[in-house]
């Protein structure tokens, strides 16, 4: 089989490798490591597998959860807990053998992290385990956590993962800081992880979090943000715990009220709330996009409003949005890089929207753009296309579902492939679809005998996977090669229909 035909498998093994690249990146230990991949690892393959998840869905979503399931496994290795000794014939432990998808090994770890709370919240410190950092006027302080004990009462005071181990490693060798903002009575309210460039010296927020993991309110922010921005640390990512970016030039600007012309390398907004309970974006304080975006090689905002219009930005930025809604028109989102949407919805679609790859997942909008472009590569995953655009030019077109029966599409070209991945409810191609592959894979084993589409041309080869029969059109050219279980030219499937027909699809 041509390898063209691996679009419609190929993301499976993307994901994977993206799972892979996701654990590496973290720097644990090679351990730590076997254990995500058998855990979390395996839990996103096979929710994908049955049709779940998405290979970029994940990525928006649980993936932001990974570090917090490394930091608990990691902490259960350094504490050797028995459940690790509880292995199956291949050494992998039980207990994470059990959970069919991510959320649960979530909640897990947040179980395990509460029982260790509530033996840790009474630990006593010594003057060595902490630092004052600074003394604010309205008596609030503002300590440094300088030791595994002083990780681990703050992790019991907090209930959140900075003890039981998984940080203690990166109290040495100056790379990151923990602090704690205190009240008048010593009580925690708010811990932040800082990463440090020993070569620069540059400062990084990389976590700013609540009892709980959950944001810190408003009069803990206002305490905390006049000395981030004193002491010149930037934000990796811009959340409703701390709704700001900084720029290349290290000024602050409120995600709320972004200047018409920014310069970021780039742009991040993370609502973890929107994955954890599905919650939907907070209409009331939409993101103010600018107008000008320059130097920026990344747009990723997952769970929000968005207002404004971007104008002009670099021509080859990438575009993630998961779980967004544009309260205001979008003429035309256009770029070399990719484009992804995972349940994304516009108040009036753009009229072009054009990219290398368009990766469409989830909720598909009520209306399209008159016109979609993706050079190499349009992805739809689950959803109808009830309303698909009448003018589409693609590379290779992927639909892992049926289309709906809709006269109004007549323009699709798809110069490589067209991908079905079907179910049983499948209907029909839309008309006016001029593709050189056509591949369709049935779940289920449905039977296509007749609803095979009516494509005005297949030049190149039709490839039916997992159907008791089929019909083909009757106009399609004869060099046309059928593949099911062998390569047959359209004529001599003419020549010799009954006996075809009655050949196993494999």
């Amino acid at each position: 089989m041509s390898d063209e035909f691996e679009i419609a498998t190929q993301n499976l093994e993307t994901l994977r490798l993206s799972i892979a690249e996701e654990i590496t990146k973290l720097g644990k230990s090679e351990r730590v490591n076997e254990l995500l991949a058998c855990s979390f690892g395996r839990v996103i393959v096979n929710e994908f597998k049955r049709g779940e998840l998405s290979a970029d869905d994940y990525g928006a979503y649980l993936v932001l959860r990974l570090e917090h399931i490394a930091d608990w496994i990691e902490a259960a290795v350094a504490n050797d807990e028995p459940w690790l000794k509880n292995v199956d014939e291949l050494g992998r432990p039980k207990k994470l053998l059990k959970f069919a998808n991510a959320m649960q090994i979530v909640r897990e770890a947040n179980r395990d992290m509460m029982l260790f709370a509530q033996k840790s919240r009474n630990v006593v410190l010594s003057q060595d385990d902490e630092e004052l950092v600074k003394q604010f006027d309205n008596g609030y302080s503002l300590v440094r956590l300088l030791t595994p004990r002083a990780l681990d009462r703050e992790s019991g005071q907090m209930q959140h993962c900075i003890g039981q181990g998984a940080y203690d490693q990166h109290l040495e060798g100056g790379e990151y800081e923990y602090l704690s903002l205190r009240d008048p009575a010593g009580k925690p309210h708010v811990t932040m992880e800082i990463g440090v460039n020993r070569r620069t010296g540059a400062r990084d927020l990389k976590q700013f979090q609540g009892k709980q993991n959950q944001p810190p309110i408003s009069k803990y922010q206002d305490i905390l943000i006049p000395y981030l921005r004193e002491a010149k640390v930037t934000i990796r990512d811009a959340s409703p715990s701390l709704p700001y970016v900084t720029d290349d030039h290290g000024t602050w600007h409120s995600v709320y009220d972004l200047p018409e012309e920014l310069e970021i390398k780039s742009l991040r907004f993370i609502d973890y709330a929107v994955y954890e309970e599905g919650a939907e974006p907070d209409g009331t304080k939409p993101i103010r996009l600018p107008k000008r975006l320059i130097g920026t090689h990344s747009l990723s905002i997952n769970g929000a409003c968005l207002s404004g219009e971007i104008e002009s930005h670099p021509d080859d930025m990438n575009i993630s949005l998961n779980n967004v809604h544009f309260t205001e028109r979008q003429t035309f989102l256009k770029t070399t890089g990719d484009i992804h949407f995972t349940s994304t919805t516009f108040v009036t679609p753009p009229e072009l929207i054009e990219a290398k790859n368009f990766i469409v997942h989830a909720t598909m909008p009520e209306s399209w753009p008159k016109m979609i472009v993706a050079s190499a590569l349009l992805d739809s995953y689950g959803g109808s296309l009830p309303n698909f655009p009448m003018n589409v030019r693609c590379g290779h077109f992927k639909a892992n579902l049926g289309f709906e029966p809709n006269d109004q599409v007549h323009d699709i070209e798809v110069s490589g492939s067209l991908v079905i991945i079907t179910t049983p409810d499948f209907q029909a191609a839309p008309r006016g679809v001029k593709t050189n592959n056509l591949v369709i894979y049935a779940k289920n084993e449905p039977n296509l005998e007749h609803v095979m589409p009516d494509f005005p041309e297949v030049s190149g080869i039709i490839d039916v996977k997992g159907f008791d029969g089929c019909a083909f059109p009757e106009n399609l050219p004869d060099s046309t090669r059928i593949i099911f279980g062998g390569e047959i030219t359209l004529g001599e499937y003419r020549n010799n229909q009954q006996r075809m027909q009655q050949l196993p699809f494999n």
